[in-house]
């Protein structure tokens, strides 16, 4: 018998997999030792060993037509080979199988400490995982091992290309263009609408896969997005936009904050009608007197985006492109009685002038950006992770939705609880409220005055929509009782 490697190793930065198929002879002898297999990683390899079951180990199968199947024991094994010596601490493992079961006498899989003490320079196995297998069920069984070295070692792993990422550079070499998709998301907001879109510019074939959502809008099915347009020379127009799905949307800045330096907006061409996402052809949308159409110009979809700020799409794609997600702290909910006041502008023929120290142009390279934002950013600004988790929900990225919903729960505290409890965002999700109402009765004790104050309101007729929540607090107390 034999594992077979299938493909490259995948490097994650935290972790290197290794994936095989397990081939084993028709006509197995009751005990199989398999050799090791070529070197993975770092320099460490595998083995595995097959034995049929004893009596009081037997897990038994049986076939469509009734009679028991035979079964098979599997045990996979870790050399650390050309490793031996090397000061990386424990390392441990992370393991996946298909065709495989887990036997109830499994034991967790062990962790690995190096440098490994035992001076013979030979195979030094350590046992990893056992498995049980039947070769009746005409399946050939893989496993996928991930190796994971402790954060500790100061190791920086390099991260694998994925296949996308590498037809995209093969794109470029060949002079093909390396975006063709050009999404619009909002970065401010005062008490009355958004403000400020910015353009990110995305590939639509590293998108693909992950959400039918996203596929269809990246397509174009059934959307004005459908068009081609020059993506250099595209617009949209609505430089506000007032009935935006998530005012409340941390991610958006705050209008009302101070700002600094004045900061030259050059207004916006429009081409949509609504905020849906629509667009139409960058033809129609008239060009600043500076620039002029290219027959050449970069052509792709254009979209529009409702309900979406620009850190948490940007850290979207960053996420999907990479794997990586930048989450900021959570910010504090505060409910505003009153608008606050707009920032006064001035307009002008070619834009829009914020009033504060001095003004800026567009083309200089020194003004401002928006709080959060860098004009060589390395990796895209902090979004909230109630808005990461929001558009998750929303494009149906499950993966996404717990990481984010964790993150919710590892950052609640009985300072922030009763904001966030009574918030409108948890009044949307029935999960983010469970664990919320869980803390709240954990803590009941120490909230009880400010849940008091909140029920005085609700009493009153504020915060309609928090009696899902409320609901919930008072099934747990008398639960509780």
């Amino acid at each position: 018998m034999s594992l077979v490697k299938i493909g490259d190793d995948l490097w994650t930065g935290a972790a290197i997999k290794s994936t095989f198929k397990i081939l084993i002879p028709d006509k197995a002898q009751s005990n199989i030792e398999g050799g090791p297999t070529i070197i993975c990683g770092l320099g460490w390899r595998f083995s595995c060993s097959a034995s049929t079951q004893s009596s009081n180990q037997a897990t038994v199968f049986v076939g469509s037509d009734g009679e028991t199947l035979p079964t098979w024991r599997i045990s996979v094994f870790f050399d650390p080979h050309l490793i031996r010596s090397a000061a990386y601490g424990s390392l441990s493992f992370s393991i996946a199988v298909q065709h495989l079961f887990i036997p109830k006498d499994a034991t967790p899989c062990p962790v690995f400490t190096l440098p490994y003490q035992n001076n013979y320079c030979g195979q030094s196995n350590t046992q990893i995982g056992t498995y049980i297998y039947t070769p009746g069920l005409k399946m050939v069984p893989t496993i996928a091992i991930s190796v994971i070295i402790p954060a500790q070692t100061g190791l920086s792993i390099p991260r694998s290309i994925d296949g996308k990422l590498e037809r995209l550079l093969a794109d470029t070499m060949s002079g093909k263009p390396a975006v063709d998709v050009k999404f619009y998301a909002f970065t401010r907001k005062n008490s009355r609408y958004v403000t400020h879109p910015q353009p990110i510019f995305a590939r639509s074939e590293l998108l693909e896969g992950f959400s039918d959502e996203l596929d269809l809008m990246i397509s174009g099915g059934g959307f004005g997005e459908a068009k081609l347009v020059d993506l250099d020379r595209h617009r949209i127009d609505k430089e506000r936009v007032e009935d935006y799905d998530y005012m409340s949307d941390s991610d958006l800045d705050s209008d009302d904050e101070a700002i600094e330096d004045n900061v030259y907006v050059e207004p916006i061409p429009s081409d949509t009608s609504d905020t849906s996402f629509v667009t139409r052809e960058a033809s129609d949308v008239p060009l600043p007197p500076s620039r002029t159409a290219s027959p050449s110009g970069r052509m792709g979809r254009a979209v529009t985006l409702n309900g979406t700020a620009f850190k948490t799409w940007q850290a979207l794609l960053y996420y999907l492109y990479t794997s990586k997600l930048p989450f900021s702290a959570p910010q504090p909910v505060t409910e505003v009685s009153e608008p606050p006041l707009a920032v006064p502008v001035s307009k002008g023929k070619t834009g829009l002038l914020v009033k504060g120290k001095k003004k800026a142009t567009a083309k200089d390279a020194s003004a401002p950006l928006p709080k959060g934002r860098s004009s060589t950013p390395q990796r895209p600004a902090q979004c909230s992770t109630k808005s990461m988790y929001r558009l998750a929900d929303k494009l149906g990225l499950d993966d996404l939705r717990a990481v984010s919903l964790s993150s919710i729960k590892a950052n609640l505290t009985t300072k922030n609880i009763i904001r966030e409890v009574f918030s409108d965002f948890t009044s949307r999700y029935s999960e983010v409220q469970d664990i919320e109402v869980e803390f709240v009765l954990n803590n009941f004790p120490v909230l009880k005055d400010e849940i008091n104050k909140i029920l005085d309101e609700i009493c009153q007729g504020y915060r309609p929509h928090c009696l899902d929540v409320l609901r919930k607090i008072v099934a747990g107390r008398n639960s509780s009782c």
